[in-house]
């Protein structure tokens, strides 16, 4: 083994002015070399530049303005970049370096440090920084099995992390008690991994995946705790995965994912904090969860066997879900699942689906909550389930085979169900609506306009309810059933061949 020590220190006062501008730069060849500069002082510049395999480099830098920069290729190569003071800068390049350990600590204020690596298989970089103002660019090109992290506290950082070509390959980010953070990932390749956690106020965090269905897909994961934090993850290509959690009041978080079979999944704890999640491809699905009040979540799916959820635990949140055709697709999207559950008063709830074969349930647990579900294509169920007191229920359906149920326990509900526009199909399609409602002073209405054998009924267990149901066309049938006392009744039938029955105090 060689050794090359060199230690540069302002010991002396005569020497002062020398070790205040020290140079250092180092060349080495072969194999098993160790390289180690120490320096004490200001503007100091250190440059080691390994060459061969199984080396190990060591730069100690302590006081302001240091530059130190290392650049090694072989393999099984230990580099450390060590510096504590202010203004400090490092850089470390990697050409094909294999199985090695690049390394930079940083201790102190306004740091810059920047590593890059072109080729090779299983190599880490890390940085390391403590300190206010931190900046750290990282970039691998065409590794294999590589990763790249960084570790930050104290605020104002800043992390950027590029993977390009790279597989299976991670990335991580680590923010910590601070403020303003910013990490950007960005990686392209399969069955890559990237992960980023902030804890703190108004920080940002954004991750840009490009997967393939040759090598795989990729998995993102953003972990927030504070407020007023943004994550922002977006996927394309290869069967993606997604994750994100946010903890705290008024943060933001979208998902895009443009791929077939890629998953979603959201988790928001606090108030007034927003949610986006979009997929764009096939037998992909998302869900998402938010506890808190004033909350907002909205999902847009488009493709055939998508399944989207949402829960919300709290008052005065809204949910929106939207499922449509894929864009420029020749057949319909079909057999799409949507599903609503809140807890909670004075929520809101839209479901809005443009596929056939396809279902939509909504459940709502609390008071003067809204629920409002919109289905354009054909054979589809809509079911919507409220348990409290003034809620309010309504579906739409146009197109024919469509199935709609509402069920309300509670007091003085109002519950809407429409089917219209049947000719869509020929004209001759039939639909089927069912209203129940469990209490007193209930509403309900049911319109069914064109189709054939369309089949309307509700069913009111209480005092003080009304029910009106209108039907137009031939061989429809009207069942309406109410009981106890002061019930009312209205029915309208346009068409030959129709059936009606009305109970009343059964």
């Amino acid at each position: 083994m060689k050794k090359a020590t060199f230690l540069v220190a302002a010991l002396l006062a005569a020497g002062a002015a020398a070790a205040q501008n020290n140079t250092q730069k180092i060349t080495t060849s072969g194999n098993n070399n160790l390289v180690s500069i120490e320096q004490t002082g200001t503007y100091n510049d250190a440059q080691v530049s390994l060459l061969g395999d199984m080396h190990s480099a060591s730069t100690t830098q302590a006081g302001f303005g240091n530059k130190a920069a290392q650049q090694v290729s072989g393999i099984n190569v230990q580099t450390t970049i060590q510096q504590t003071g202010n203004s400090n800068q490092a850089t470390q390049t990697a050409q094909g370096a294999s199985t090695s350990r690049i390394l930079i600590t940083q201790v102190g204020n306004a740091n810059q440090a920047t590593q890059a690596q072109v080729g090779g298989i299983g190599t880490i970089m890390e940085v390391q920084q403590t300190a206010n103002g931190n900046s750290v660019s990282q970039q691998q090109n065409g590794t294999v099995g590589s990763a790249m992290q960084v570790n930050q506290s104290s605020g104002y950082n800043t992390a950027v992390q590029v993977q390009d070509g790279s597989f299976p390959s991670r990335l991580l980010v680590n923010q910590t008690t601070g403020t303003a953070n910013y990490a950007s990932q960005q990686q392209g390749g399969g069955e890559n991994v990237a992960t980023i956690t902030q804890d703190g106020t108004s920080n940002r965090a954004t991750q840009d995946q490009v997967g393939s269905f040759k090598l795989g897909g990729q998995r993102g994961s953003i972990g927030q705790v504070g407020v007023r934090n943004v994550a922002t993850q977006v996927q394309r290509n290869g069967s993606n995965g997604a994750e994100a959690t946010q903890d705290g009041n008024d943060n933001s978080l979208t998902q895009t994912q443009t791929s077939l079979a890629s998953a979603a999944r959201a988790s928001q704890m606090g108030s007034s904090n927003r949610l986006m999640q979009i997929q764009e491809g096939s037998l992909s699905q998302v869900a998402a969860t938010q506890n808190g009040v004033s909350n907002v979540a909205n999902q847009l799916q488009r493709g055939t066997s998508v399944s989207a959820t949402i829960s919300q635990n709290g008052n005065r949140n809204v949910v929106s879900q939207v499922q449509q055709q894929s864009e420029g697709a020749s057949v319909p999207s079909a057999q799409s699942t949507l599903l609503v559950t809140q807890t909670g008063s004075d929520n809101s709830s839209r479901q809005e689906q443009g596929t056939v074969l396809s279902s939509a349930t909504l459940t709502q647990l609390g008071t003067a909550n809204r629920a409002t579900q919109t289905q354009s294509g054909q054979n589809q169920a809509a079911t919507l389930t409220q348990n409290g007191k003034q809620n309010t229920a309504t579906q739409a359906q146009t197109n024919g085979y469509n199935i709609a149920t509402v069920e309300q326990t509670g007091e003085r509900h109002v519950a809407s169900q429409t089917q219209t526009n049947f000719a869509a199909a020929g004209g001759e399609e039939s639909g089927m609506v069912t209203i129940r409602q469990y209490g007193a002073a209930q509403q309900a209405v049911q319109v069914q306009a064109g189709g054939n054998g369309n089949q309307a009924l509700i069913e009111q267990y209480g005092s003080n309810n009304y029910a009106r149901q209108e039907q137009v066309g031939e061989y429809n049938s009207v069942r309406t059933y109410q009981g106890q006392y002061g019930n009312r009744s209205e029915t309208s039938q346009s068409g030959s061949g129709n059936v009606l029955v009305i109970r009343q105090n059964q």
